[in-house]
C-alpha cells in the first residue's frame, strides 16, 4: 500500500513538471528558416537563410536568448549577411504561445569588395504551434540606416 501511495504521488509529480515544460513554448533550442526583403539604401534585395539559437524562457513568462544568423542576399555584388544577436521578450495570450521580443547583436556583411560590421536591433513577434513549430515575423536595423524584414519557421528541439 505505501509504494502503491509513492508511485500514484511520484506519477502526479512527473505529470505536473511535463505539463509545465510543455507550457514554455519558447525554451530551449530552435533552428529554422527565413525569407524576405531588405533595403541596403541604393539597391533593394530577396534575402534568405537560416537561423539557429537558445532561448530560456522563465515562470514569469520573460524570455532571454542568443541566436545567430546567416542569410543569402540576391544582389551582386553581395555574398553573405551573417549575425549574432542576444535577445529579450515576453509571452503573452491565454496560452503563452505568443512571443513579443527585442533584439541587439553585431552583424557582418560579405561583399566583393571585403566585408563590413554593423550594430543591429531586431523587433520580432512568434506564434507558437503544435509540436514544436513556430512562425515569426522580424524587422531589423543595421545601424538604425538599413532595414530589412523577414518572415520564418522554426522548430524548437
Amino acid at each position: 500500500m505505501k509504494n502503491t501511495i509513492i508511485a500514484i504521488a511520484s506519477a502526479a509529480l512527473l505529470s505536473s513538471i511535463a505539463t509545465a515544460d510543455d507550457a514554455k513554448k519558447f525554451d530551449g533550442a530552435f533552428a529554422g528558416v527565413e525569407a524576405g526583403y531588405a533595403d541596403f539604401g541604393a539597391a533593394d534585395a530577396f534575402i534568405y537563410g537560416a537561423e539557429a539559437g537558445y532561448r530560456k524562457q522563465f515562470n514569469n513568462n520573460v524570455v532571454v536568448g542568443v541566436e545567430g544568423t546567416f542569410t543569402g542576399v540576391d544582389l551582386n555584388g553581395v555574398d553573405f549577411l551573417w549575425s549574432t544577436t542576444l535577445t529579450a521578450g515576453r509571452t503573452f495570450g491565454t496560452n503563452n504561445d505568443h512571443l513579443l521580443f527585442l533584439g541587439a547583436g553585431l552583424a557582418q556583411i560579405n561583399t566583393d569588395f571585403g566585408s563590413s560590421e554593423a550594430f543591429k536591433t531586431d523587433l520580432g513577434y512568434e506564434y507558437a504551434l503544435e509540436n514544436g513549430f513556430s512562425v515569426r515575423v522580424k524587422a531589423t536595423t543595421y545601424d538604425f540606416d538599413d532595414f530589412q524584414t523577414t518572415a520564418g519557421i522554426s522548430y524548437r528541439f
